[in-house]
C-alpha cells in the first residue's frame, strides 16, 4: 500500500457527458499523481459532487505540501479544465488541498 484514498463521489456523477467525464478523470488521476509523486502524501481523500453547472472536485493530502516553482502537467490539465476555477493550497499543520471547479457542458 502506497498510498490510501478515501472517496466520496456524488452519485450524480454518472449523468455527465462521457467525454467530459473522462477529462474530469484526468484531471483526478494527476492531482493524485501528484499528491504521492510530489508531495510524498500516503493519505488522500477526494471528494466529488456535482452541483449545477458544474462539478466540485477537492483532494486533500498528508503529504509535504505545495512547493514553489514553475508549474507543470497538473498546471496545464488544471487550466485546461477548470480555467481560473482552481487553486491549490498548503493545509494549516500538513498536506495540501487541491480545488476545482469544472463546468459542465
Amino acid at each position: 500500500n502506497l498510498m490510501t484514498i478515501k472517496t466520496n463521489i456524488d452519485r450524480g456523477i454518472k449523468d455527465i457527458d462521457p467525454t467530459r467525464a473522462q477529462e474530469i478523470g484526468n484531471a483526478i488521476n494527476e492531482g493524485l499523481s501528484n499528491a504521492f509523486r510530489h508531495g510524498g502524501a500516503t493519505n488522500v481523500r477526494l471528494s466529488v459532487k456535482k452541483q449545477p453547472n458544474r462539478i466540485q472536485v477537492q483532494i486533500v493530502d498528508d503529504g509535504e505540501g505545495p512547493k514553489r516553482g514553475k508549474g507543470g502537467l497538473g498546471t496545464e490539465w488544471f487550466n485546461a479544465i477548470a480555467g481560473p476555477n482552481w487553486k491549490l493550497r498548503a493545509n494549516a499543520k500538513q498536506g495540501s488541498t487541491l480545488w476545482l471547479r469544472i463546468p459542465v457542458h
